[in-house]
């Protein structure tokens, strides 16, 4: 893998095994809280944009 370029195979090893320790559980709150924000930014931007007289959608607000 290009990530690994360069890389000993100690320090590949040591990758691998810090990898293996690390706390994954995490990792779905994490997305939650990301995702819960960037609704927010969503609703916000609707909120800033309808007087203007333009309706976008929630995907497009969401994905923007």
């Amino acid at each position: 893998m290009v990530v690994f370029k360069g890389l000993t195979a100690a320090d590949q090893r040591q990758i691998s095994n810090a990898l293996a320790k690390g706390r994954f559980g995490y990792v779905l709150p994490g997305l939650g809280i990301l995702l819960l924000s960037h609704w927010v930014r969503a609703v916000r931007w609707r909120l800033i944009i309808e007087p203007l007289g333009y309706t976008p959608s929630r995907l497009n607000t969401f994905s923007q």
